[in-house]
Parts: structure tokens; C-alpha cells; sequence
């Protein structure tokens, strides 16, 4: 996916919203405290899920209590599967925001407040539906709601298992009525296996920083550096994925050995006793930097 336009309010000094477009190669000129800085750590922020808003990041004005990040896309995936086995794709889905040039885009908002993980919507171009959007809502109440609108018997009854179907049968019915834009989380419940499908397509960020003193080992040197060992994890999730099935797999093997061992001999104190391989391994320990012929940081 390819960004197109950023738009931040609440963050430092952007208490009212500003907006900017973004093309292949964008400059941000401007003289010192014109926000440039604080522009780019907003755009960290939005695409570093790991990371927290600091409560001094917040704007001072009294009347705001969050960060606003919105970053809208083109270039967006055509098929995703939010149910198993059935392909669908966010245009039928009705969860793209249509500009007013008519121009379709994603348009993910990411809401902070201080130290909690943020929360993400997409804003959609849809039919304002008093039972929200479709895709929120539970098989059982999609069925239900499709039912009594008496939807049923234009949905193929091999098809009717499926939840897209449905969805679409929906906002066919609805296709005459007023839009709007409504805003979905996709970040929770059984609306997370949106965000699950989406966030392998968003972009990498890379923000670096020599414009002060630093060390290498500061955030500013090495994230940048560490997105590719990232990067390089993702690549072999599924791999990851199985080897850890495995260990686990083999880990709960050797421990009901063991307690077949212990029912042997003590049996009162293997009573109600079952195994429990649980945890999962962490990457995040790679050390990464750049050094020169020296043997020095190249940020030095």
C-alpha cells in the first residue's frame, strides 16, 4: 500500500488538524519549532504499534484528551479473507472512504491517549445502518438481520454459511440510502481479524535522526536499523509458528511422561495434575548498528 496523505491533531504543537499529502519523494522545509520534527514522531508513532503515546506529547490545549493519526492509502489489497473460506475485498466490504474527487482510499485512524495501546478505526464510506456496520456484527445477528429484511432467498443456499454473502446482500438492500462515514473498529473482537489481514500490506517507517548528539545505541539509531531484523522475522512468521507448535508439541509429550512417571510412584500427588507449555519466544534482542572503517557509529 502506498501513503498518500497524514493527517495529525492533538499530538505537541497541532492542536487543530493539519493534513499533508505524501508522493514517492516528499520535503518537509520549514524554520526551527514549524513542527517538521514533530510531524515525522507522529508518523513513528502511527506505524510503530509497540509504541505508546507520552503523556507530554499530548497537546496542551484542556480541551483535547487523545492524539487523532489518520493516514490514508491507495495501492490497497484486492482480496482479503475475513471468514474462512470466503475471499472478499474492502470495496464490497464498504470499508474504503470515498474522496470527494471520488477517489477511493483506506483510511485508517489510530487514537492515543497517554501510555495506553492505541485504538484503530477505519473510516468507511457506508450506509448509516442503525445496527452499525455489517461487519461488526456477530454471525448469529447477520443472519438475523439479513432474515428480517427478507434477504434470505437471494442468497444461493451453499452460500449461506458464509458471512460475505450476507454483507452484501445488505448493503444491496440499503444501496439507495443516504452515506456516510462511519467509523469501525478493527482492532478488537471479532472485528481484529480485519486489522489482522490489512497490517501485513501497511508500509515500513523508518525514521532517523543526526540532528543532535547521540549514541548508538539511542532508539533513533538503532530502530531504524532493527525494522530489518523485523522484517526478516515476519517473513519466516509461519515457520516461526510451526517450530514453536513443535517444542510445545514435544514439551507437553515429556511432561506427561513425567507425570505418568509420578502417578507410578506417588499417585496422590499426580491427582488433578496436567501439563501446561505455555509462553512464546522473543526476537526482540537483536543488537543492530552501522560503523565505519574505524570502528565508529556512523551517527557519530
Amino acid at each position: 500500500m502506498q501513503l498518500v496523505t497524514f493527517e495529525i491533531v492533538g499530538f505537541r504543537g497541532y492542536c487543530e488538524p493539519r493534513k499533508v499529502s505524501l508522493q514517492n519523494l516528499t520535503t518537509f522545509v520549514g524554520k526551527n519549532d514549524a513542527g517538521k520534527s514533530s510531524l515525522m514522531d507522529a508518523l513513528d508513532l502511527f506505524f510503530d504499534d509497540a509504541k505508546k503515546l507520552d503523556k507530554e506529547d499530548l497537546c496542551v490545549d484542556q480541551n483535547i484528551d487523545k492524539v487523532a493519526l489518520t493516514a490514508e492509502f491507495t495501492d490497497f489489497p484486492t482480496e482479503l479473507v475475513l471468514d474462512a473460506a470466503a475471499a472478499t475485498n474492502l470495496n464490497s466490504e464498504y470499508l474504503l472512504f470515498r474522496k470527494a474527487d471520488d477517489q477511493q482510499v483506506l483510511r485508517i485512524v489510530k487514537e492515543y491517549k497517554p501510555g495506553k495501546a492505541a485504538e484503530v478505526f477505519v473510516d468507511a464510506t457506508a450506509p448509516i445502518l442503525d445496527q452499525g456496520h455489517p461487519i461488526l456484527l456477530k454471525q448469529a445477528d447477520l443472519r438475523k438481520l439479513g432474515r428480517n429484511l427478507g434477504l434470505e432467498d437471494n442468497i444461493p443456499a451453499a452460500d449461506r454459511v458464509k458471512n460475505p454473502p450476507w454483507r452484501n446482500a445488505i448493503f444491496q438492500h440499503f444501496t439507495d440510502e443516504a452515506q456516510g462515514t462511519v467509523k469501525v473498529p478493527i482492532a478488537k473482537d471479532d472485528a481484529k481479524k480485519i486489522w489482522d489481514q490489512i497490517k501485513p500490506h501497511i508500509p515500513y517507517f523508518c525514521l532517523f535522526k543526526v540532528d543532535r548528539a547521540s549514541s548508538d545505541q539511542d532508539g533513533e539509531a538503532r530502530d531504524p536499523l532493527a525494522v530489518a531484523a523485523r522484517i526478516a522475522i515476519a517473513e519466516r512468521e509461519a515457520e516461526i509458528t510451526a517450530i514453536v507448535d513443535q517444542v510445545q508439541a514435544r514439551a507437553n509429550e515429556l511432561v506427561e511422561r513425567t507425570l505418568l512417571k509420578l502417578q507410578e510412584m506417588a499417585p496422590e500427588l499426580a491427582v488433578g495434575l496436567s501439563p501446561d507449555v505455555s509462553g512464546q519466544p522473543k526476537w526482540d534482542s537483536f543488537k543492530t548498528t552501522l560503523k565505519t572503517e574505524g570502528n565508529i557509529p556512523f551517527n557519530k
